[in-house]
């Protein structure tokens, strides 16, 4: 017989195969659990333009958040994207062809001119989990500050320092100070009006002698009569110096392989005073780095010798190496960097 020819038994068994392959498939329809529907987000608007603004005010829109989805979408956070704006949401869960609503606050603080931020919404929507508001506006000073960031330079420990700024208002409009307070120890302002029409001021702004070296960081506010923005802020900056000076103040370490070490660094300090001063000792802010110094002339010059006791890990290395000295309980300040690269050579020698 020819053994391609059928006979009944074949078509049995193939029978009850087929059989058996069609059960199987559906029984596998049966238990696979049916997709649960998703909820899909969307927006009646990209972003808002507040338009423009004052300084130290804040404005508010409401964005409709709407679910197009067939499940229910969950809003599971919204990030603001900077300080200078706040949310807040009526609803997490919306419902099929529902809607929440989300109040978008800006600060507009002390920003000048145009400004762009960002907020995210995070949610449950398979294709777009995180999604992006725009907002904007245009802030524009009520007071103008000449300068606008009061510097006072590079002065000796000790020294007294003063210095001129004028405060007026943007349009022209007449203002009263009722007060003038400073963030910084020893900082007074003296206020003297310009002219007759009550819109511009002079401060004449004294630093006391300073006893520690090293940057100086603060601002003024002024408190005026103005119930909206009436609080103009000026910043302020200088740099204390005594006669121990570090050169340079700031070192790149260089750029190194996996497990290599930076090459050695030197940086010098200098003596300008009339007494002698000692260096007592060197903190380069890191276990890996070692400080050795030598002295060049007693009392007078010395170097500081920074080497790499042990490979950094990968990455970016940012350290601050103090100073400590006979001169001063403040310690000199220098900035350290580099970069360890993840894979590779990097060929820095």
């Amino acid at each position: 017989m020819n053994q391609w020819q059928p006979t009944a038994t074949g078509f049995w068994n193939a029978s009850v195969i087929g059989a058996w392959l069609l059960f199987a498939v559906v029984a596998a329809r049966a238990a696979a659990p049916e997709a649960t529907p998703a909820g899909r987000i969307a927006f009646d608007e990209p972003g808002f333009n507040f338009g423009v603004m004052d300084q130290q005010t804040e404005a508010s829109h409401v964005f409709t958040i709407r679910n197009t989805g067939a499940g229910v979408l969950h809003i599971l956070q919204v990030f603001p994207g900077c300080s200078c704006a706040a949310t807040e949401l009526d609803a997490s869960e919306i419902p099929p062809g529902g809607s929440a609503r989300l109040l978008a606050t800006f600060h507009s603080g002390n920003f000048n001119g145009p400004v762009f931020k960002t907020m995210t919404v995070q949610s449950n929507d398979p294709n777009r989990p995180m999604m992006t508001l725009e907002l904007r506006a245009d802030v524009q000073p009520v007071f103008i500050f000449t300068p606008a960031v009061l510097d006072l330079g590079q002065f000796e420990r000790g020294q007294a320092v003063t210095r001129e700024v004028t405060l007026g208002d943007a349009k022209g409009r007449p203002f009263a100070i009722r007060s003038v307070t400073s963030s910084l120890t020893n900082l007074a302002a003296e206020v003297v009006p310009v002219g007759r029409d009550g819109s511009t001021y002079r401060l004449k702004v004294a630093l006391a002698p300073q006893s520690r070296t090293g940057p100086l960081v603060g601002n003024l506010e002024v408190m005026t009569d103005r119930k909206v923005a009436g609080k103009p802020l000026l910043l302020v900056i200088g740099t204390v110096v005594g006669p121990m000076r570090v050169s340079p103040t700031a070192i790149f370490l260089g750029l190194v392989g996996p497990g290599e070490k930076f090459p050695p660094k030197k940086l010098t300090v200098q003596n300008t005073g009339p007494k002698p001063v000692e260096i007592k000792s060197v903190n380069p802010g890191d276990p890996a780095l070692k400080a050795m110094v030598t002295t060049n002339a007693p009392g007078r010059e010395f170097t500081v010798e920074l080497t790499t006791q042990q490979a950094p890990p990968s990455g970016w290395m940012r350290r601050t190496l103090h100073i400590f000295t006979s001169d001063s309980d403040a310690p000199l300040e220098v900035s350290l960097s580099g970069i360890v690269r993840t894979n590779g050579k990097a060929g820095a020698k």
